[in-house]
């Protein structure tokens, strides 16, 4: 996983209540965007799902973070829905919004 800065749509920062302090920039379509930090994994070691159809996704344990982070607040991320939970302990498949019995917010 590494830090680095992409553009994002400022319209998509705005619903999600990102990138307030931001200013917004026209891009070369005209498209209102800020460079905001963003977390991405890194390209070496990543792997896209090969199932036709199949989506890839980028998985964190979140106990492992660095709590001291500015703007790290997964309280936030979970009441955003931001977040989802993968059952672990009795090998149930899927994921939810809220933790599974054993799991932690």
């Amino acid at each position: 996983m590494e830090t680095t800065e992409a553009e994002l749509p400022a319209e998509v920062l705005g619903k999600l209540d990102i990138g307030g302090d931001v200013e917004a920039m026209p891009n070369e379509d005209g498209l209102l965007v800020k460079r905001v930090p963003v977390w991405k994994p890194k390209k070496e070691g990543w792997i896209v799902w090969p199932a036709p159809g199949a989506n890839s996704y980028l998985n964190v344990n979140m106990c492992t973070l660095d709590a001291d982070q500015e703007g790290l607040d997964l309280r936030s991320f979970h009441e955003k829905g931001w977040i989802g939970y993968c059952e672990m302990l009795k090998r149930l498949k899927g994921y939810q919004h809220t933790p599974y019995e054993g799991g932690m917010y």
